[in-house]
């Protein structure tokens, strides 16, 4: 209400920028709220892909089980490994999704303040159209990006999906109703 308020411009009511409070605030919360975790999550991500890759190297080389005096099998080396590839995979989607989920929310509001007038209507039709669409997009995928994890988990992991099943039928939830029965 202290920023934005209803016009009616030409029988159109449509909520617009009334007053500025924070000079480039749309500008700012895109960098604070989309790039800064987003680079953030992108640098943790890769650090932790780095730690797991470099651990399964050190386990397929035989350095850590020796130090341990447990010998490895070929078999479990395979199964480190994969499983590895596995969690570097969720954690890329789980960085591409964040993306994807924001980015049009973003989007959106950098085109309604620069590709409008000062009368608050679009430049161009081109413009008009994708504000729109940007709209709609953003609507879905910013309620999306809520519960995307769990379903990458679900998606990606088998041991997720065997712990939410045995959690499921200890908490008296019917794996029907979840989908999973």
């Amino acid at each position: 209400a202290l920023q934005f308020g209803v016009t009616n411009q030409g029988g159109i009511d449509q909520c617009v920028v009334k007053r500025i409070i924070i000079q480039h605030s749309f500008e700012l919360s895109t960098f604070l709220f989309f790039f800064a975790p987003m680079t953030l999550i992108t640098v943790l991500y890769a650090l932790i892909g780095l730690k797991l890759r470099s651990s399964t190297l050190m386990q397929r080389d035989g350095t850590l089980q020796r130090r341990n005096n447990v010998v490895p099998s070929s078999r479990q080396s395979s199964a480190n490994s994969q499983g590895t590839r596995r969690v570097l995979k969720m954690l890329v989607a789980v960085v591409v999704a964040f993306f994807l989920c924001w980015a049009p929310f973003h989007a959106q509001r950098l085109v309604y303040i620069y590709g409008v007038d000062k009368d608050h209507q679009p430049s161009d039709p081109l413009i008009l159209k994708l504000f729109v669409v940007t709209t709609y997009i953003s609507g879905i995928l910013y309620y999306l990006s809520t519960c995307i994890n769990p379903l990458l988990y679900n998606i990606m992991s088998n041991k997720f999906r065997q712990a939410f099943k045995v959690r499921s039928l200890h908490t008296n939830i019917p794996s029907l109703m979840l989908g999973l029965g």
